[in-house]
């Protein structure tokens, strides 16, 4: 059931799915090589969370697997990983994605993981436009972001779409050694919809604007405080959840809705 990770709230949810992070986790560590549809395993974690393990699997574990960057480059895993060696030209991809920190997920197609990049500065030239990734304090032990900024402006979600992404960016990364920080108290940890925008109007209020591309959209808030109010295209909601063990607020919206977030 890991092999077309397209619902990743679906898996997750799944019965015998208990322990997601820890499996996953344990999997990446031991048991991957580089193979068919394993390179979205780590991103899975985003969806569940944990995007401080996702970072540090992909920068500190997976990217040193590799060591030319080139598009035959093989990966030989020492054991316990499986000891044959893959020469899948996709590893490719998936390297330059990771060392960039701009990472396209399944879920939904055309949406991007920002993560923890291996470079300082990124410039990818698309026509008369541009998308630039530039870090803060990226170190080998500052491998956590902690803060994102587009266009010079505090970008409270680990997502972005594609579509921003073409109309030209500049993302600035300033990173951290504190894996229990995220983005600090109030972000978007992850969607199934588009995150077509996210605005941190003050450090109690989220803004966000989320396209389904099915039926409806999961979006998942971390909050450190239980939400005094939440509202959809400017209508309270009482639908949504909150897990005050993982401090974060789950939402469903169909359509494009615009949701905003009041906690205390």
């Amino acid at each position: 059931m890991f092999f077309v990770p397209h619902d990743p709230y679906g898996l997750i949810n799944l019965p015998g799915q208990e322990r997601f992070v820890e499996r996953v986790i344990d999997y990446c560590l031991n048991d991957t090589w580089f193979n068919d549809y394993q390179y979205h395993y780590p991103y899975l974690l985003y969806y569940a969370g944990a995007a401080n393990e996702a970072q540090r699997i992909i920068r500190n574990i997976w990217v040193p697997l590799f060591n030319e960057g080139v598009l035959y480059e093989g990966v030989s895993p020492k054991p316990p990983h499986n000891p044959w060696k893959t020469h899948y030209t996709s590893n490719a991809g998936w390297l330059i994605c990771s060392m960039i920190g701009l990472y396209p997920v399944s879920s939904p197609p055309g949406q991007y993981i920002i993560s923890s990049p291996s470079i300082a500065k990124a410039v990818i030239h698309h026509g008369n436009k541009s998308i630039s990734v530039q870090t803060k304090n990226n170190t080998d032990d500052n491998i956590y972001i902690r803060s994102i900024k587009v266009n010079g402006k505090v970008y409270p979600s680990y997502m972005i779409p594609a579509q921003r992404l073409i109309s030209g960016v500049k993302i600035d990364l300033e990173m951290g050694s504190d894996p229990a920080q995220g983005l600090g108290s109030l972000y978007i940890g992850s969607s199934d919809g588009f995150v077509l925008n996210a605005d941190l109007v003050s450090a109690s209020r989220l803004e966000c604007t989320i396209e389904s591309t099915a039926a409806d959209a999961t979006t998942k808030i971390y909050t450190r405080t239980k939400p005094v109010k939440v509202t959809v295209n400017g209508q309270e909601d009482n639908k949504w959840g909150y897990d005050e063990a993982d401090k974060t607020l789950t939402i469903q919206s169909t359509g494009t809705a615009a949701i905003g977030v009041l906690s205390m």
